[in-house]
């Protein structure tokens, strides 16, 4: 449902329009893996760190497919 509620929140700041002319996937994940290491008061629980680990792996892989495919 986090996920969720911040796909909604970027949608309605209209954020993804002002990147570079386009979607760039690899920030917004990784803006969403540090607020899910985040969540809760206190030191954070393994699950959150392991979803949060995950996503970034997942944004470094939208960076590098990025950059693979950047006609420069």
């Amino acid at each position: 449902m986090f996920f969720v509620n911040f796909l909604r929140q970027t949608e309605r700041t209209g954020r993804h329009a002002r990147r570079r002319g386009g979607v760039a996937l690899h920030d917004d994940l990784m803006e969403l893996a540090s607020q899910i290491a985040k969540i809760g008061p206190g030191k954070p629980k393994q699950a959150h760190l392991r979803c949060a680990v995950s996503t970034a792996y997942y944004s470094v892989f939208h960076f590098l497919e990025r950059l693979g495919n950047d006609p420069r």
